[in-house]
């Protein structure tokens, strides 16, 4: 029986072996610069996307609150209403001084530099502004039953929900004081109390206080009750990322993050014809707040993630340049509001 020769199996030589190996990582090289690049792409877009929708967020915000601050009911301006109220930061008045409805700091310290804020005492990261808006809530308000004199307590309608320490103004289109409520019984009878008190009395539910009991005038019966609401717009950290805050009422919390810086200026009417005729900022002297028809608000917008730029390139904000220390991406968000309320 013949047997057909054995052929004889061969490996792959050294060098074959070599050249597949070159070849896979010159194969793998491709796919893992493809899918980086990829990355990169998306986590680009990502950001571009997230930029543009917390901009938005954020200058909507506070184009709302600008537009409609600085209403005060019936009567047709601030300076109208006189304030009982104690010394007090939050509104910025003195006992018997006008309403502020708007006011603003201007935090401008020349220094600019994204990568390593210091917050202030106030809790506000130094170079951003903050603005202050102040007015009564049109849906807030109660119908007084009848006439009060200067000191007695003021009976309104029952199923109101004021409380101890609220800030109200008491008004009846002409004129209005703003006071803080001492004491409160609208669930039983309706009454709500204004005594004269201190921040550190027993008798003051929370500062500031009244600086007397008694009000400007005899208010006639159905004079309006007004709750005032207060709400201050600034930058700060949240969760290690430059935040966009608004604190209503003394109560803080973040609404956008990577809102970077804030610049506000304020455009002023000189020439009473609801037109601002120029814009600058809260702290220049001689310029009166209530004067003031419209707001020029600039936000930056920083990226969430870094190293997403090619290098540390300049960027334009507020009329000046400046080189980041990141490689974040960062857009300009800018818009003027009128105060409707001014214009009238």
């Amino acid at each position: 029986m013949k047997h057909s020769p054995t052929r004889l199996q061969a490996g792959f030589t050294l060098i074959e072996l070599m050249i597949a190996l070159v070849l896979g990582l010159i194969l793998m090289s491709g796919v893992m610069q493809i899918f980086q690049s990829s990355q990169q792409s998306y986590l680009m877009q990502e950001n571009m996307s997230r930029m543009q929708e917390n901009g938005r967020f954020a200058m909507d915000f506070i184009s709302r609150s600008i537009r409609n601050s600085d209403y005060w009911g019936c009567p047709k301006r601030s300076t109208d209403i006189k304030s009982i109220l104690n010394a007090s930061d939050v509104f910025g008045n003195f006992p018997n001084a006008d309403i502020k409805g708007i006011t603003g700091t201007n935090n401008d310290n020349g220094v600019h530099n994204n990568a390593n804020h210091d917050r202030n005492d106030n809790g506000v990261w130094d170079g951003s502004d903050t603005i202050t808006l102040r007015g009564v809530e049109p849906s807030e308000s109660f119908v007084v039953k009848q006439p009060t004199n200067k000191i007695q307590n003021i009976q309104i309608d029952d199923g109101s929900d004021f409380k101890n320490g609220d800030v109200v103004v008491l008004s009846d289109c002409s004129k209005g004081n703003l006071f803080q409520i001492t004491n409160n019984s609208t669930s039983t009878n309706g009454f709500v109390g204004h005594i004269k008190n201190s921040a550190d009395a027993k008798t003051s539910a929370r500062s500031p206080g009244n600086s007397t009991g008694s009000f400007r005038k005899l208010f006639p019966k159905n004079s309006q009750l007004y709750k005032v609401n207060y709400v201050t717009y600034s930058i700060d950290e949240s969760n290690n990322q430059p935040a966009f805050f608004r604190t209503v009422n003394g109560v803080k919390q973040a609404l956008v993050e990577g809102i970077e810086d804030m610049q506000i200026l304020y455009g002023a009417d000189i020439n009473n014809d609801f037109t601002a005729d120029y814009y600058t900022t809260s702290n220049i002297s001689g310029l009166d707040m209530s004067k003031v028809v419209s707001i020029r608000v600039n936000l930056l917008v920083a990226s969430l993630n870094d190293n997403l730029a090619a290098g540390y390139f300049p960027y334009t904000y507020n009329g000046k340049e400046y080189t980041p220390k990141d490689r974040k991406i960062r857009r300009v968000f800018s818009s003027t509001i009128a105060i409707r309320n001014r214009l009238r």
